[in-house]
């Protein structure tokens, strides 16, 4: 994560954003988009960064309706409210251990 990043921002930009279907979300992280990462996702050359967006809600090979709403505002501000539509994929399983130290589980 950027030592920069704005989480004012992060935490404002939430009240302009809807999930159809998702209550609980987090913002994550936000970071500039490559030249070979927008052609392999096939994104607008005029779109700067990606926003990660989490939920323990979001479910694999799922669509969302995602609404950005009027006044969301990073670079520019957002005129009118847009909507899409964000398909989801396989969601891996993922396990995270709070420190580098064995595990064993009971078998």
């Amino acid at each position: 994560m950027d030592d920069d990043f704005d989480y004012e921002y992060r935490d404002k930009s939430k009240s302009f954003i809807e999930i159809d279907g998702v209550e609980n979300f987090k913002i994550e992280d936000t970071y500039n988009i490559q030249d070979a990462e927008r052609k392999e996702l096939n994104i607008s050359d005029d779109s700067l960064e990606i926003v990660d967006i989490s939920s323990p809600d979001f479910k694999p090979n799922k669509s969302y309706k995602v609404t950005l709403k009027k006044g969301l505002k990073n670079y520019r501000q957002l005129k009118n409210d847009t909507t899409f539509e964000v398909k989801t994929g396989d969601l891996q399983s993922f396990a995270q251990f709070p420190e580098d130290k064995p595990y064993f589980a009971q078998i």
